[in-house]
């Protein structure tokens, strides 16, 4: 007679427990090795002499220092600063502008359709240039709206005002934020002497540099925009959306590049595509996302100054072939800041577009050679961060010196005949 089998749980048990044990040592061995490999990363310190400090904490350094003096005198200026006298008394220079907003006025009243037709006259025979020309329209949203109906709506396109602000304001922030973010990475700044110290920028992508920017670069495309004495507000304000998203792109600019310097480093790295971004690897492309992110990037930046300076050529074009007056040309000092600002910005863009080209190319294998590309990079932002600013400060202190705010005209009143054949102006 057969027995029954006896069978022992603790088998079972233990085999388990065994399993356990070597994952659980694995998992152990795996994060000494990881903590191993951070520890060696972190210890990765500019090559200096005895008692000296890492360059890329000397450039914070005098960086921070740079923008304090600047928000300093910003300070000053605005609120100690140069005075100009009128007949109602001494007012100081604030640099206020006036912000508009594009309206369309539509309207069928002859008290408005008469001096919309005798502004569009006046002005196309005043600016003879086929380029700059006011038209009315017939709007068509009501279909018995024609040219031909006694009744008819016309519409053309206006400014009215919408707000006021003085451009001590940006400034004031942008030297603040750039004080306190390269104070703190200066202080924070890894070193043999502070080997614990959050920034170490030859580890790659620093995200407090970006963050910096993102804080002060559109508020620098303010002043830019701005720096003409008048401007749309929403115009302005797209711009420094804008140039926001733009300083992202290059923050995930710098992380594709990592990623590919992590390519370039596994020697035994095969590839086998998986998601959409992998489309293009039959002709060699791996990954699109990178490339994508740069000619995004170099759209936004190129609609940007486009706009800046097509308003700045349309004012220029305007004095030369309709007013041709030398006295109403345009400050010097609005082009400097238009032009030291434009360099400095698509120095950033060339400087972000070379290190993903390099890297696609023939980047560095070896991790050590990236580090210290990762610190090079760093550095050379540094300096373009504090040159940028340094010139911004320059031209904006000149600017305020000079530029006085524009006044109002003095309120008046219009009238005119039973037949609108002839206008009477008045001032209160």
């Amino acid at each position: 007679m057969s027995k029954p089998l006896d069978f022992n749980m603790m088998v079972f048990s233990q085999r388990d427990r065994l399993v356990d044990l070597n994952e659980k040592e694995r998992s152990q061995t795996h994060l000494l090795e990881s903590a191993s490999e951070a520890d060696r990363e972190d210890a990765f310190y500019e090559t200096v002499e005895e008692g000296s400090r890492p360059r890329g904490q000397v450039i914070e350094g005098v960086s921070s220092f740079i923008s304090f003096v600047s928000l300093v005198l910003v300070l000053y200026f605005w609120n100690r600063g140069y005075y100009y006298e009128e007949p109602t008394g001494i007012h100081p220079k604030r640099a206020e502008i006036r912000l508009t907003q594009e309206v369309l006025l539509y309207t069928n009243k002859r008290d408005m359709t008469d001096p919309m037709r005798m502004f569009q006259t006046s002005y196309n025979e005043y600016c003879k240039s086929a380029e700059q020309r006011m038209d009315i329209q017939v709007p068509t949203w009501d279909s018995k709206n024609t040219e031909l109906s006694p009744s008819t709506s016309y519409g053309m396109n206006i400014s009215i005002y919408a707000s006021t602000v003085s451009l001590f304001w940006p400034a004031v922030f942008i030297y603040l934020f750039s004080f306190s973010f390269q104070l703190t990475r200066c202080y924070e700044y890894c070193s043999k002497k502070n080997p614990q110290g959050l920034y170490k920028p030859w580890l790659g992508p620093d995200f407090s540099r970006w963050l910096e920017y993102l804080f002060t670069s559109p508020l620098q495309i303010f002043i830019v925009s701005t720096a003409f004495g008048f401007a749309n507000r929403d115009m302005v304000l797209a711009q420094c959306g804008m140039q926001a998203a733009l300083v992202l792109l290059g923050y995930n600019i710098e992380q594709q590049i990592k990623k590919i310097y992590k390519r370039h480093r596994e020697k035994h790295w095969t590839f086998t595509p998986r998601r959409f971004h992998n489309i293009l690897w039959l002709v060699k492309i791996r990954d699109i996302r990178g490339g994508v992110y740069l000619c995004l990037a170099w759209s936004l930046h190129y609609l940007i100054w486009m706009g800046i300076y097509q308003k700045y050529s349309l004012l220029e074009d305007h004095n030369t072939t309709c007013e041709a007056n030398p006295d109403s040309s345009m400050p010097d000092v609005v082009r400097w800041i238009l032009l030291s600002q434009f360099i400095c910005f698509t120095t950033f863009g060339l400087v972000n577009s070379l290190q993903f080209l390099s890297a696609v190319l023939h980047g560095p294998k070896e991790r050590e050679d990236q580090f210290g590309r990762w610190a090079a990079i760093s550095q050379v932002y540094g300096v373009l961060s504090v040159t940028s600013k340094t010139l911004l400060e320059t031209f904006f202190l000149w600017y305020v010196t000079s530029y006085r705010t524009w006044p109002l005209d003095r309120e008046s009143t219009v009238s005119h005949s039973a037949n609108y054949s002839s206008w009477v102006i008045a001032y209160k």
